[in-house]
């Protein structure tokens, strides 16, 4: 993202008036896997998180969790 990163983005999302956004899945996904990383993505908002190289199947099965049944 040009202006901001993806921790203020899940923020704003969660800090908005809108309250469909309030419950918009966040699913963090980073290249710079450090420690600590996983703890922020958490506290900004996001309801999980995943370092690259990405598991296939872990993100899939990430992604149902938050399908309507």
């Amino acid at each position: 993202l040009p202006d901001i990163d993806g921790y203020e983005v899940a923020r704003r999302l969660r800090g908005s008036n809108n309250a469909h956004m309030l419950t918009i899945p966040i699913i963090a996904v980073t290249a710079n896997a450090l420690k600590g990383d996983a703890e922020k993505a958490l506290e900004a908002g996001c309801d999980f998180y995943m370092s690259k190289p990405i598991n296939v199947r872990e993100l899939w099965m990430r992604v149902e969790t938050y399908m309507p049944k």
